[in-house]
């Protein structure tokens, strides 16, 4: 799933005239920076009115992740960064709601469809960070 395809969790993107060239970086006090996702984007110039100028840019996720390093603090602290700590229950609760037909039907089919976009989500972002901590960090 590329990046430009999650929807929720669009709003957490960080914007960087190069990429990173580290996936995890570990800081002095230490704590990790999480650096995933990159992508090239063309920007519009912010003083051209007309927005017929633009530049390269790269966008991407950047995450600092502390305490513990062990998959699992690192899998929760992400998902706390990108949907906070009661986002999960409340799509479930609206699944449950949905699936039991106790509002109207487009309420229902709207909350089928962000619990299974969330899911999606959660899949490519706690995958990713899996694979990228069995690479970079157990090496």
């Amino acid at each position: 799933m590329k990046i430009t395809e999650l929807t929720t969790i669009k709003a957490k993107l960080s914007e960087f005239v190069e990429i990173p060239q580290y996936i995890f970086q570990r800081q002095s006090n230490g704590s990790w920076i999480y650096i995933f996702g990159f992508e090239e984007t063309e920007r519009p110039l912010f003083h051209d009115v007309e927005n017929t100028n633009t530049y390269k840019a790269f966008l991407g996720y950047v995450v600092k992740l502390s305490g513990e390093t062990s998959l699992n603090n690192f899998k929760q602290q992400l998902m706390e960064y990108f949907w906070g700590v009661d986002k999960e229950n409340q799509y479930i609760n609206e699944y449950n709601i949905a699936m039991n037909n106790l509002v109207d039907s487009d309420l229902c089919l709207k909350y089928i469809n962000t619990y299974t976009q969330f899911l999606k989500e959660r899949i490519f972002v706690l995958d990713k960070l899996e694979n990228d901590f069995n690479q970079y960090i157990l090496k």
